[in-house]
């Protein structure tokens, strides 16, 4: 055995020998693999120096990670990876060397290195956690978790590294996501790494995997400030961050917020980047689509942490921004269900065959119009009888000295019949409002009320003891008028706590019977009548009452428990009462208006964002969709607060963000659940999404678009309404432009009457004030200039806000786009122009496999050319190539209906092969000079390898047209030419290079050949010696036989290459000599210089010696 060993040694020795002194990449590679395979294939002697010699094969492999050739070290890091799993002997050393390799400036290896890495690790992770807990842990074991950990460090230090290659930090990155997941335990069995292990520990490798998330947190937060927000980085940072959030509740708090930032950063930059080039570059698009699938990932299978403190409405807004309404509901129904434990399946049969409690959810999936509220059913008034005898037992009671029968009397008692002694008792509130019935008729006789406790019984004198807390009921009486104000709203606030602390208010059995009664004696107590304070209006009095009931004692801005069915009782007490009495001494609107402004201003100060988007009924809905009435303060409030109104001062009413999205859902709810009010909420919706605030409008356009319109009832009213926006705008947009324009006329004649009047005042000024004039009158310049406004833009943005709604609605219906283009037809140009960016966003949504869309831009309707132009370019932005063939033949449609104009064909040439693209080329050339250029910037927008002409070869191409192919001019070509110059960053001097190298050998040559060389030497000087061989090899050609116009650009090189061209000129035939001592007489001196210090043919020395 011995023997094998030492011969697998040699071998690989002489192997590693053989890579040292070869000269060629491949043996080199090919010796590495092999020692590679040799070493690992032993299967481990017990002899140290048999190890010991493998030990040293293993430090020579690592040696070759620092060799000349970077194919070599790229094998060497390969060889690493191989050894390091074979021997954990050899892990740290070879996890060691591969972190610093991670480092190496050819990006091949760097990035071989990285995958590495990663697969060190978790070997090293393994076998740490396996061996690493024995009763003696071997050194090799410790050292390889140490190399493991040090080798991931220098990746993710790699991945965050801005100066190094964008492919190396990809690869960092994704192998710092994998270490993340393994430290966290996902993936390879963490489970048997308990408390105590002696080698790893759980809490400090999760404390590692934050630190190490956080460097990818850091990458992509450094990415989004840079100059290359975008790109396959990008891609790579959202996809690894994304998959840590939902992974992992410990890094999902990290994660997500960075997620986010990067998220609003990368719209508003989309944005920008539509509204300068109208549409977004394909690396915009791709980013786009990764953010949408990520953040609706975390948003459906995150943790809790991943969604917590408002980042589930920012994910929420951010996807549907994105054009992912359906699946943001989709992933919030999905994340209701999964929170309260359901089973998905039989949830999902649920919706089908609506059972229990999915009876709601299964109406409103059919769309089917929800019933009317059930009918509130008030208590009545006790029968003035037993209330007497009531009244005469609980006297009788209290004068005994027996409370525990008192006690019992009073349980046994109904709420009502309670509440309605303790009102008759209360003598300090008016008698009208002591006894109301409210389930009796308005003209019902009033009973009279009964005598008090006090003229039925003696009170006895106070004891010298504290008094029962009964006497002090009785002595209410002596209270004067604001006391007894404070009384009433302090009792509130007391009964309100009943329930708060069981142990005070005599265990469960007193704290359950008090639910009941306390609603009873709370609704009736509040809707009571009482003597105000001093100086307090009734809507202070009312406001009062209403946060008494809703929120706690400690105030604070938070919910009672049951606050808001305290208000829905005491609104239903009020309503029940005027509807009873025809009066009411705390006003059915007024309270409901208190009502209100207390929800909103508690729900915009307190709840958080979070609770809005989680699909939970809003406290505002559930009383506006329970209370008995929505009289007209209502409509007004929710107006004031959607900013259709202005507010007063009676109400003070919050229009933030978030109270603009808490009244939406309010909305959104009554038309869903009562269908009386159906009508005017949808009135309000529709309103909104036609008014002129931007925020506003587009909350109000989401909210139909995504959950109104889909609603079978509501659907052909949505679109009515909608349709007449498009002539509403219209009809506005007219009468804005004419205003407009008078704006600018006017302004144009001041400024002509200012231009006049400083001319004037210029000539009269004496020559002292000359200067002082002059900086005033430019300061006054400015000043105008700063102020000056876009009238005729501002103008046509007002008339496209009340089409805005039209436009979303076509993504949901498609039969709605040929309306939409039928009413551009009809708009003002300005108008249409300004109309272009929101219907490149719905072609957008809908795509370039739209069959519709597709089909009104092959045959747009009258007038709408220019509206299907915009969306054929921005379909064919979004698309793949090659596009789908229903975009290429309505492209090809189009072009063919318009005498086969070549235009319409440009967003697409990519998906088009080589030989149609060269085919077409002289059209796009004939065109004009900017469609060439989009057609070019079109090609080179993807990445070569992918793109259907090279910089090379469309250069080529090119110069290759003839004139009068296609109809091109001469000076057609040489634009065409122009504008391949202006992209140096594409054509490059190597480029520039390449392609003369290759037309120089073309028969004929090119026209433009010479004109190209003299460019190309202009831009580039470092290819003057290139300019030589070339004209060098035109020599050798017989250049002076070719065209005419060849000829003289030859020349014309040779005089600007002088005297570097002089060897050249003395090559040529004398009589040629001689014609180009013609044309260039002034290059004889010094021809006849370099004759004298050089050898010559004769024949060119005596052309040179003719006088």
């Amino acid at each position: 055995r011995r023997r094998i060993m030492t011969t697998r040694a040699d071998a690989c020795a002489r192997l590693l020998d053989d890579a040292a002194r070869t000269t060629t990449d491949d043996d080199a590679v090919d010796a590495l693999a092999r020692v590679a395979a040799i070493a690992s294939a032993s299967d481990g002697a017990n002899d140290a120096a048999e190890a010991s010699e493998l030990t040293a094969i293993v430090e020579r492999v690592i040696e070759f990670g620092r060799a000349t050739r970077a194919t070599t070290r790229k094998s060497a890091a390969s060889a690493c990876e191989t050894l390091g799993k074979a021997r954990e002997g050899w892990l740290g050393a070879c996890a060691r060397a591969l972190g610093e390799m991670t480092r190496d400036e050819d990006a091949g290896t760097a990035k071989r290195a990285s995958a590495g890495v990663g697969a060190l690790f978790r070997e090293a992770l393994i076998v740490s956690a396996v061996k690493g807990n024995a009763t003696r842990v071997v050194k090799t074991v410790k050292d390889a978790w140490s190399a493991a950990r040090e080798a991931i460090e220098g990746a993710s230090a790699v991945a965050v590294d801005e100066s190094a290659n964008e492919g190396t930090r990809m690869a960092c990155a994704k192998t710092t996501e994998t270490a993340i997941l393994a430290l966290a335990g996902e993936g390879w069995g963490s489970n048997v790494v308990k408390p105590g292990h002696k080698t790893l520990n759980l809490e400090e490798m999760m404390a590692d995997a934050v630190a190490l998330s956080e460097k990818l947190q850091e990458a992509l937060r450094n990415l989004s400030e840079g100059a290359k927000p975008t790109g396959p980085l990008a891609l790579v940072l959202v996809a690894a961050l994304g998959k840590l959030s939902v992974k992992k509740a410990e890094l999902a708090a990290g994660c997500t917020p960075v997620l986010i930032a990067y998220a609003k950063a990368h719209a508003v930059r989309e944005k920008a980047e539509i509204e300068a080039n109208e549409r977004a570059s394909a690396a915009t698009a791709s980013v786009s689509k990764e953010l949408k699938n990520v953040l609706l990932d975390v948003l459906r299978n995150g943790p809790t942490q991943a969604v917590e403190g408002g980042m589930m409405n920012e994910i929420s807004t951010i996807c549907r921004d994105l054009g992912a309404g359906e699946a943001v509901d989709s992933a919030l129904r999905h994340r209701e269900r999964t929170s309260r434990g359901e089973p998905l399946g039989e949830k999902r049969a649920s919706f089908l065959t609506p059972i229990g409690g999915g009876f709601k959810r299964a109406r409103l999936r059919e769309q089917v119009p929800p019933p009317p509220p059930p009918q509130i059913v008030a208590a009545p008034m006790t029968e003035p009888g037993i209330l007497h005898q009531i009244l005469v037992t609980l006297a009788a009671l209290v004068n005994s000295a027996d409370r525990s029968m008192l006690d019992a009397f009073i349980t046994q008692l109904a709420p009502p019949a309670l509440a309605d002694a303790i009102l008759a008792n209360l003598n300090h509130l008016p008698p009208a409002s002591q006894y109301y019935l409210a389930g009796r008729g308005a003209n019902a006789p009033r009973p009279p009320p009964p005598p008090p406790i006090s003229t039925m019984v003696t009170v006895p004198e106070p004891p010298e003891e504290p008094a029962e807390p009964l006497s002090v009921v009785i002595k209410v009486d002596d209270l004067d008028a604001e006391v007894a104000e404070a009384f009433r709203l302090e009792a509130i606030q007391r009964m309100l706590a009943v329930g708060s602390s069981v142990a005070e208010y005599g265990g469960a059995e007193k704290v359950t019977l008090a639910g009941p009664l306390r609603s009873s004696l709370l609704a009736r107590l509040a809707a009571s009548g009482a003597a105000k304070s001093a100086g307090a209006s009734l809507e202070e009095e009312t406001m009062a009452i209403a946060s008494a009931l809703l929120f706690t004692a400690e105030g604070g801005g938070v919910y009672e428990t049951e606050g808001v069915n305290m208000l829905m009782k005491w609104l239903t007490t009020l309503y029940a009462q005027e509807v009873a009495f025809e009066f009411s001494y705390v006003p059915y609107d007024q309270a409901i208006s208190a009502a209100i402004e207390c929800l909103t201003r508690g729900v915009a100060g307190a709840t958080s964002t979070t609770a809005m988007a989680s699909g939970a009924k809003k406290p505002l809905s559930q009383l506006l969709c329970d209370v008995p009435s929505l009289p007209g303060v209502v409509w007004r409030a929710i107006r004031v607060m959607c900013r259709l109104e202005e507010g007063d001062e009676t109400a003070q009413y919050p229009t933030t963000e978030e109270t603009v999205v808490l009244v939406l859902g309010v909305l959104q709810d009554i038309i869903l659940e009562r269908p009386p009010a159906r009508d005017e909420a949808l009135e309000v919706c529709l309103a909104c999404a036609m008014q002129d605030d931007d925020a506003v409008r587009g909350k109000a356009i989401r909210l139909i678009a995504n959950r109104l319109h889909p609603v079978k009832h509501l659907t052909e009213r949505i679109e009515a309404y909608a349709k007449d926006g498009l002539e509403r705008g219209r009809e506005l947009g007219k009468k804005a432009l004419v205003e407009a324009k008078a704006l600018v006329e006017a302004e144009a004649k001041v400024k002509e009457e200012q231009d006049v009047a400083k001319a004037a005042a210029e000539e009269d000024a004496p020559e002292d004030d000359a200067m002082e004039t002059g900086t005033e009158a430019k300061t006054l310049e400015t000043e105008v200039e700063e102020e000056q406004v876009d009238h005729i833009a501002k103008a046509a943005d007002s008339a496209v806000g009340p089409m805005l709604l039209y436009c979303a609605l076509c993504a949901r219906n498609l039969k709605l786009l040929t309306g939409l283009f039928e009413a551009y037809a009809t708009l003002e140009s300005e108008i249409q122009l300004a109309l272009h960016r929101p219907v490149n966003g719905l072609a957008r949504a809908c795509g370039p496999n739209c069959l519709e869309l597709c089909e009104i831009i092959a045959s747009p309707p009258e007038g709408s050319l220019s509206l299907a132009v915009q969306c054929l370019n921005t379909l064919a932005s979004v698309a793949v190539v090659p596009a789908p063939s229903t975009l290429l033949n309505a492209a090809e449609s189009l072009c063919a209906s318009h005498d086969g104009d070549v235009k319409y064909l440009a967003p697409l040439v990519c998906s088009f092969d080589e030989e149609r693209v060269r085919d077409l080329l002289p059209q796009f050339i004939h065109a004009s000079s900017e469609i060439f250029a989009s057609v070019l910037d079109t090609i080179l927008s993807v990445p070569e390898e992918e793109a259907v002409l090279s910089p090379v070869a469309i250069l080529i191409a090119v110069h290759e047209v003839q004139v009068g192919q296609a109809g091109v001019t001469l000076k057609q070509l040489v634009d065409a030419c122009s504008v391949c110059f202006d992209r140096p960053d594409v054509f490059t001097p190597q480029v520039l290079a390449t392609a003369l190298q290759q037309m120089v050998e073309f028969t004929p040559l090119p026209l433009l050949f010479m004109r190209t060389v003299i460019q190309a030497e202009t831009i580039a000087p470092q290819l003057k010696e290139f300019t030589l061989g070339l004209l060098r090899t035109l020599i050798n050609r017989q250049v002076w036989k070719m065209d005419q116009k060849i000829w003289e650009g030859f020349l014309r090189c040779l005089k600007r290459a002088a005297p570097q061209s002089f060897p050249l000129m003395v090559e040529l035939p004398a009589p040629v000599f001689g014609d180009v001592l013609q044309k260039f007489p002034a290059l004889k001196d010094n021809l006849r210089q370099f004759a004298a210090k050089s050898s010559v043919p004769k024949a060119i020395a005596a052309v040179l010696n003719e006088p």
